[in-house]
């Protein structure tokens, strides 16, 4: 169902600065939203809040309009399906990795499994009976890429389940830049159906997603479409402005690449605008190649 954050405000035990400060924030059901944003901005604090890790000290967290808070916790994670940086690396078979531990999980057969890995991106050459460990015996360990994509895997698994909700704070953060971009692109197309949220540092690789929601200090400070430019710019753009008169070179030089970027976003949109309007044909092109060759 739609996910929605009225208020929201959140600060972890022991510090003073709250992480998350309140402000309205509504998913879609069925809609992939992507959370950008530099360190410390509160994107995981949005995902955990959303797993119910913590509740917020104001505000609440709705799911089609009961707060979150009403629901049984364990009946709520059931509908979940999330994957963190520091996820969990079972030694255990590669198909007790990807299965789920869920009640629903038991009526997935291996098909599901090797769909879910495909979907994921692991090679094909890996085999569900193998421990994944090296102390056992014929157990093999996998890299740390292979690791966030087994991962991933789980989390597709969860949704064949019954899942609604996928959350993805950071799951390819070992993988290299085009690597992130074709997980990103399979995990959406593999959850088109359900409510996804990808959390991630690398505006590049989110633009896929329907929406992009960009935090700064706790607080939303852009939300649109997946295909604009535009809020990264903005975010640069207004952190150079605050710094003023007096900065260093290495600032001076970022604040012209932040115009630099104002302008290539601008020049996205024009080129954006000409591909959506509709393009002459028959006796309107004649008359234009006419028009052009009488100058």
């Amino acid at each position: 169902g739609e996910s929605r954050f009225v208020g929201g405000h959140f600060t972890y035990p022991g510090q003073a600065r709250p992480i998350r400060e309140g402000g309205d924030l509504t998913i879609p059901a069925g809609s992939s939203l992507a959370i950008v944003g530099q360190n410390g901005a509160g994107k995981t604090t949005i995902a955990k809040l959303l797993c119910r890790l913590h509740d917020p000290q104001q505000g609440r967290i709705e799911v089609d309009g009961v707060d979150l808070r009403d629901l049984p916790v364990e009946a709520w994670r059931a509908r979940l399906a999330a994957v963190f940086q520091d996820f969990i690396r079972f030694e255990l078979s590669l198909r007790d990795n990807v299965l789920p531990l869920s009640p629903s999980s038991t009526a997935l057969d291996d098909a599901a499994i090797q769909a879910a890995l495909a979907d994921a991106g692991v090679a094909d050459r890996l085999t569900l009976d193998t421990v994944r460990a090296r102390g056992y015996e014929g157990g093999t360990d996998l890299s740390g890429g292979q690791w966030q994509r087994v991962a991933l895997a789980r989390a597709l698994c969860g949704v064949r389940a019954g899942a609604g909700l996928v959350l993805l704070d950071e799951p390819t953060a070992q993988l290299d830049v085009r690597g992130e971009l074709e997980i990103f692109g399979r995990v959406l197309a593999a959850t088109r159906n359900v409510t996804t949220v990808l959390v991630s540092h690398r505006f590049s690789t989110v633009r896929q997603a329907d929406r992009i929601c960009v935090l700064e200090q706790g607080r939303v400070l852009e939300l649109g479409g997946g295909r604009v430019v535009a809020p990264l710019t903005i975010v640069l753009g207004r952190t150079m402005d605050r710094l003023g008169d007096g900065i260093t070179p290495r600032l001076a030089r970022l604040r012209r690449h932040a115009g630099e970027c104002r302008e290539h976003a601008r020049g996205h949109r024009r080129l954006a605008q000409e591909r959506a309007a509709p393009r002459p044909t028959g006796s309107a092109v004649r008359t234009r190649r006419m028009r052009t060759w009488g100058r």
